[in-house]
């Protein structure tokens, strides 16, 4: 059923372990800490398992475990939820965070799914936020604003380079 887990991977025969402390900061938002581990698993080359798990919506991340979602009906759900999958990845998890940690996939409702944000999602909307402010900064400065009002120019888009 939507909203329920559809798949689990505990360890019964392993005493519950402390976990990471409860994110406390932006820097330790379950986002950040799910794209670290995405890295990871980048170094590590596990692809097959990064390919799977980064366009998960982030539920939570806390000392009870993680917990992701992805919308029903698709390829990548039914991928992701596969015991063999998860199985891996709890396995991963426990091996880049140093202790075990309870892993659940979940299928998401619609309302669900618009509430909870994939690391992909964030990404574009931190990149569409950098490219106003860059847009912003362009305009104000005294040169841009003087090369508008001679000759009638608009900012198309900032490029960057080495960035």
């Amino acid at each position: 059923p939507a909203g329920e887990p559809a798949a689990s991977a505990p360890d019964p025969a392993a005493a519950p372990a402390p976990g990471p402390p409860a994110p406390n900061s932006e820097s330790q938002s379950p986002l950040r800490l799910w794209e670290a581990l995405m890295s990871g698993l980048e170094s590590a080359n596990e692809y097959g398992l990064m390919t799977v798990y980064q366009t998960a919506k982030v539920l939570s991340w806390d000392e009870n475990g993680i917990r992701v979602g992805f919308p029903a009906g698709g390829l990548t759900s039914e991928i992701a939820v596969d015991k063999e999958k998860v199985g891996r990845m709890r396995a991963f998890i426990a091996k880049h965070v140093g202790t075990a940690l309870n892993f659940e996939v979940a299928i998401l409702t619609s309302e669900q799914e618009a509430q909870a944000t994939s690391i992909i999602e964030d990404a574009k909307q931190r990149a569409g936020e950098e490219n106003e402010r860059r847009l912003e900064e362009a305009r104000e400065h005294p040169l841009t604003k003087k090369v508008m009002r001679t000759f009638g120019a608009k900012i198309k888009e900032i490029k960057i380079e080495n960035v």
